[in-house]
């Protein structure tokens, strides 16, 4: 084995685990996307229970509506966005990339046949190939953080807007 078959070997194996890695992150986000969702939607059963024992007049106006589902519901879709993120998106963005042959992950509407694909796979670079499918699953990573974290204000945003609230019809001005 020569030494540039060698670093290429390397390249090869610290590129899959930074892709393995990546995948995990990913994940990890959808993981913490699913427990955090479901835990905003039971403290929301929690606070509603606190305002109906409060007791007294529930403005029932259309505003108070219309902020009251932005409140509850806004923050669950902005949880489930960071499940579904588009892939799609993330292909088109890369697509005018050369020398890369899609051999790792590909569009299974895209007309190939499998001697296409093992033809594909005899030509392709896997260092590039590799470094392709790493960018392309970093920035899924860095899409789902940024609307986790997101998600995660909205939450905290909702929270205070309903303790505000709750704490106003309780208050006793002198």
């Amino acid at each position: 084995m020569t030494s540039d078959q060698a670093i290429d070997d390397d390249d090869r194996v610290f590129i899959l685990a930074a892709l393995k890695e990546t995948h995990d992150t990913i994940r990890s986000y959808d993981t913490k996307a699913q427990i955090v969702g479901i835990g905003f939607i039971f403290t929301l059963a929690v606070l509603k229970g606190f305002g109906e024992k409060l007791g007294g007049p529930i403005d029932a106006s259309t505003l108070g509506i219309a902020l009251s589902w932005i409140l509850a519901v806004g923050p669950i879709v902005l949880f489930a966005s960071v499940l579904y993120p588009s892939r799609r998106k993330l292909t088109t963005a890369y697509v005018k990339e050369e020398g890369i042959e899609h051999a790792f992950y590909f569009a299974t509407k895209r007309d190939r046949s499998v001697e296409d694909y093992l033809a594909d796979i005899a030509a392709c670079d896997w260092r590039r190939e590799l470094a392709f499918e790493l960018m392309k699953a970093s920035e899924l990573r860095e899409i789902k953080r940024r609307r986790f974290i997101t998600a995660l204000i909205a939450s905290g945003l909702s929270f205070l807007v309903i303790a505000a609230y709750q704490l106003t019809r309780t208050a006793q001005f002198f």
